[in-house]
């Protein structure tokens, strides 16, 4: 990876167990970038692991094809609503580009492009009604509503069901499953559909609505601000440290890389995704099934370290569990671009 698709590269400062950071950070996606901000602001020191060869997690930004031009390939929108990616930007130089109009809509059907909408004849007329049942749902969830005016609960039913229940026909399923990529936060058949109601709400409560809200891009991508948010905090930062086994005691932390790399710390940090969460193995064990039941829906937990019970309120980018290691474990879900 060159200069141009990682220009951190050059000032990664890479560190060994002899370094002894007070704190670990593992992921540097925008939750493990912004953890490192938090503590550096708090004095304490910190290291990053991250997996790949790069900075970002669901923020990846690359050049297309041969050209110059940066283009998105994991999230990029940003609402005017989520303040904390805007303060982000302001403080680290990286402008917003703002959305092109849209002047065209296509939808893939039936092995083919078509203009005239996301359903055939035959579907038409059930989609159109899901689509306005899901609008009425997600205004009502809007003004607070746990039930529509039908009773039915709109806060207890996952993506999936909530389809089944509205008897969304393939059409409506298929543009729902689109914009589920966009606004959804994991597994459709887990992940409660107030997700993906709450994101139809913010428009005017149509799926297609979201695009309305989807007001900016950041120029250089959100790889750029990863970066830069990292090394505006101070901490070092080792790439291709692909955590696999973290042992946690009353004597700190130690995560071990699968090609046998360890670290030691006071405490750890894991701001990383569920799926790469999922195959760290705790020693003692941290009830992983659990926390990977949890919802992602509680805003900046206090997390303590440690028996001297230091406390940090962390912003960190959903969907990435921050969880705080030494002895005991204690979890928390949070969001730093708030849907």
């Amino acid at each position: 990876m060159d200069s141009r698709t990682n220009p951190l590269a050059s000032r990664i400062a890479v560190v060994s167990v002899a370094s002894n950071p007070e704190i670990l950070i593992i992921g540097a996606g925008l939750a493990g970038a912004a953890a490192a901000e938090a503590l550096a602001v708090r004095g304490f020191t910190a290291t990053v692991l991250e997996a790949r060869d790069r900075v970002g997690g669901r923020g990846f930004s690359r050049p297309f094809a041969s050209s110059d031009e940066l283009l998105e390939f994991g999230g990029a929108w940003i609402r005017p609503w989520q303040v904390h990616i805007h303060d982000a930007c302001a403080r680290h130089g990286v402008a917003l580009r703002p959305r092109a109009p849209v002047t065209e809509r296509r939808w893939f059907r039936d092995g083919a492009l078509h203009k005239d909408g996301p359903a055939s004849p035959a579907e038409l007329e059930q989609h159109e009604r899901c689509v306005a049942r899901i609008a009425a749902d997600a205004l009502s969830l809007k003004k607070g509503e746990e039930r529509n005016e039908l009773g039915q609960s709109l806060t207890d039913i996952s993506f999936t069901a909530y389809l089944t229940r509205i008897g969304a026909p393939q059409a409506t399923r298929n543009l729902c499953g689109a914009w589920w990529t966009v606004s959804g936060n994991g597994d459709p058949e887990r992940v409660p559909a107030t997700e993906f109601l709450s994101s139809c709400a913010r428009g005017g409560g149509a799926p297609d609505s979201m695009i309305d809200v989807s007001a900016d891009t950041l120029v250089g991508g959100v790889t750029l601000l990863a970066e830069r948010m990292i090394v505006g905090s101070g901490a070092s930062l080792v790439r291709r440290a692909a955590v696999m086994r973290i042992a946690h005691g009353s004597d700190g932390v130690t995560p071990e890389t699968a090609d046998g790399r360890s670290w030691h710390a006071e405490a750890a940090l894991l701001a990383t995704g569920i799926n790469p969460l999922a195959a760290i193995a705790f020693s003692p064990h941290c009830y992983r099934r659990k926390l990977l039941r949890w919802r992602p829906v509680i805003s900046a937990h206090r997390l303590r370290s440690g028996p001297k019970r230091r406390a940090s309120r962390l912003v960190c980018s959903q969907p990435a569990a921050v969880m705080a290691l030494n002895g005991c474990c204690q979890s928390a879900w949070s969001r730093m671009a708030r849907h």
